[in-house]
């Protein structure tokens, strides 16, 4: 951490260092309500499902990373976040460790990623289904 408490962004500084700080925290405050969301909602898809959607929208969101940040753009990466958190949550409740969650999603992602890539249909499918199933803010 530098500068107040600002972890250094590839050495932005000045306006282009507030202006990611600000999307950042912008794109904090979006997943947080999609948490809390998701938390009210009735049910959790149980784990095999809540993994198959956190694999797939992880790979989306590697594939969209911005080549020069590494950052993930926006959308992919709320619609990973929130199925990351809903696979943890299922993983706990189906009495899976964290790490063994972790292990299944890191394989899972990358047959996923390169499906993707390689513009499959039926892993394409897969994440538009996932990504209808995240809840809108």
């Amino acid at each position: 951490m530098r500068e107040g408490g600002n972890p250094p962004f590839l050495g932005l500084t000045g306006g282009d260092k507030a202006h990611l700080m600000d999307v950042l925290n912008e794109e904090t405050q979006m997943l947080n309500l999609t948490v809390l969301l998701f938390a009210a909602s009735a049910s959790l898809p149980p784990y095999p499902e809540s993994l198959a959607c956190a694999a797939v929208t992880q790979a989306a969101s590697e594939l969209a990373k911005d080549p020069v940040t590494g950052i993930p753009a926006s959308p992919q990466f709320d619609h990973a976040m929130f199925w990351s958190f809903a696979t943890m949550d299922a993983a706990r409740q189906a009495g899976l460790s964290s790490a063994q969650a972790e292990a299944d999603q890191k394989r899972d992602r990358a047959v996923e990623k390169a499906l993707l890539a390689a513009g499959d249909a039926s892993a394409r499918a897969r994440l538009a289904a996932c990504v209808a199933r995240v809840p809108r803010t």
